[in-house]
This record gives structure tokens, C-alpha cells and sequence, in this order.
């Protein structure tokens, strides 16, 4: 009985899928030294906390994580982090630690 709600990329990446339109809180503290990805560096009561508590068959985001797509958009921090803010549904891809 295995329900993928994540989706599983290449090794190590995954994409997980959160519902921003009503305007809340993603819940992150992210570095985005890089220039190109986001670090997770802290996980606040949001968006990604209740992803990662609505059950045991998805992958679960954990700090040191990075975002490395928004939407399709990736390679430009800048895009990635004005693209988080927008109030609509994100696919968000990941690259695990």
C-alpha cells in the first residue's frame, strides 16, 4: 500500500507540492549564498511543516535541504525566492542533504 504523494527525481531529489494560494506562510529560513538554490536552514511553524506532518508515505523536507526548482524556474535565486512569494500553488523541487 505505498502512495507516493512526493514525487521521486533523480538521486536525491524529490518534489513536494504546497498550496499557497490563500497566503500562508511557507514557514522557512533559507541561505541563498549560492546564488542559484535555497538552503533550508530552519523549519517554522507553515506550509512545509504541515507537509512534512500529514503523513508517513511522502518525503519530508529537513533542514539542510535546498529548493533547487520554484515552478520550473531554477539557476536564478533571485526568481526562486519571488516565486515562493506569490499566493498560488508551488512545485517545489528538492535536493536532499
Amino acid at each position: 500500500v505505498n502512495a507516493p504523494v512526493a514525487a521521486q527525481g533523480s538521486a536525491g531529489d524529490y518534489t513536494i507540492f504546497l498550496d499557497k494560494s490563500t497566503g500562508a506562510r511557507l514557514g522557512i529560513d533559507v541561505d541563498h549564498k549560492d546564488g542559484e538554490t535555497l538552503l533550508i536552514e530552519v523549519i517554522n511553524p507553515g506550509l512545509v511543516q504541515d507537509w512534512n506532518e500529514k503523513g508517513a508515505n511522502q518525503e519530508k523536507v529537513r533542514v539542510g535541504d535546498r529548493i533547487i526548482e520554484v515552478n520550473g524556474i531554477a539557476k536564478d535565486v533571485l526568481q526562486l525566492v519571488d516565486e515562493c512569494k506569490k499566493n498560488q500553488v508551488l512545485t517545489l523541487k528538492l535536493r536532499r542533504a
